[in-house]
């Protein structure tokens, strides 16, 4: 985080160091190819072909983290919101660190207009990971429901550092106010 010029770059790099973890080291190459492919349609917005391509996949390897996740992308684009969130909830029991899982998990939610399911889940994950684009979801929704969420951050006495390319010389910035 030392060299993040930014708040949210340093969360970021927080969040790398902290909950990153390798997660589909071992895929069978069947389940690659079909996973490939997949991404191939996806790419071209044949989002019903992908989340085909993308379960074939699953039945080689049912561990393969993105397969499943982007197969609930699939679904979520052709607006099958029911079973986006089957599999977003799956990933993010699964793997309830990581935030893309819960962020669509919670967008998927909203489109399915469960709003209470995606408030209660978007205020459990901030425990978890206090991330800026949950906390926007969470204050979104607050507000379609004529409420506020009031959420304080940890003041900062030293904003994250910047570097000066020029010298590579690292500068501290006090924060403004």
């Amino acid at each position: 985080t030392l060299s993040s010029n930014t708040a949210f770059g340093c969360s970021i790099a927080l969040r790398n160091e902290l909950r990153a973890v390798e997660v589909d080291t071992l895929i069978s190459t069947k389940a690659l190819k079909y996973y490939n492919k997949a991404e191939t349609e996806f790419a071209n917005k044949n989002y019903n072909k992908a989340a085909d391509l993308y379960a074939r996949s699953l039945e080689y390897q049912p561990d393969f983290y993105k397969a499943q996740l982007y197969m609930a992308d699939a679904y979520y684009f052709i607006e099958n919101f029911a079973e986006a969130i089957k599999i977003f909830k799956s990933c993010a029991e699964k793997y309830p660190l990581f935030l893309e899982p819960t962020k669509y998990l919670i967008d998927a939610y909203i489109k399915e207009g469960l709003l209470d399911n995606a408030l209660k889940k978007g205020i459990e994950s901030m425990s978890i990971y206090p991330d800026p684009s949950i906390y926007v979801r969470i204050d979104d929704l607050a507000y379609q429901a004529g409420n506020k969420f009031e959420f304080e951050w940890m003041p900062r006495p030293i904003f994250p550092n910047i570097i000066d390319r020029d010298t590579n010389s690292l500068q501290l910035v006090k924060e403004t106010e």
